[in-house]
């Protein structure tokens, strides 16, 4: 049974390899694929991951979830470098550290993992330096999405954060 386990694998990566598929979830490693109409996403550790979603609700089998994807105009990677979501794992605080120009305008938003809004603020940034403290005692244990928003003099930066809420 292992012997059959290992060539369906095998034959499941290589065929997945061919469909290049932009993977939803951001692991150490694994991938994923869309086949059928279906997502199938793994991960170091498992086989398969089925992930079945509609517009109001997204179920994942296993331990991934889904990342939504991030909106830019101009480089995501570039802009995530400008901002540091920490510590993660959090307990009790997050801070949102960035690195931006003066007179930037902030926006933030925390989300749990089925994108039900928790927590948004804006903030006009003087130095592009200032700390954004966000409380998150009172959720529980999970992943969630910090996006972030830059309203800069040269256009508009987004990007997204997975937190992970410890006990």
């Amino acid at each position: 049974m292992k012997h059959f386990i290992t060539i369906i694998t095998a034959a499941l990566a290589i065929c997945v390899q061919a469909v290049h598929a932009q993977p939803a979830v951001h692991n150490s490693t694994g991938g994923s694929a869309a086949v059928g109409g279906n997502t199938y996403e793994w991960s170091v550790g498992e086989l398969v991951v089925h992930t079945v979603s509609t517009p109001s609700v997204v179920v994942t089998q296993g331990l991934l979830q889904p990342m939504p994807p991030g909106v830019s105009v101009g480089s995501v990677n570039a802009f995530a470098a400008d901002v540091q979501v920490y510590p993660n794992p959090a307990k009790d605080v997050l801070i949102l550290q960035p690195a931006l120009a003066a007179g930037t305008t902030l926006l933030y938003t925390l989300s749990d993992i089925t994108g039900r809004t928790i927590y948004t603020a804006e903030a006009q940034l003087q130095t592009g330096q200032e700390k954004q403290s966000i409380s998150i005692s009172e959720l529980s244990p999970g992943n969630y999405i910090m996006q972030v928003q830059a309203q800069q003099q040269g256009g508009n930066a987004h990007a997204s954060f997975k937190i992970c809420k410890q006990n």
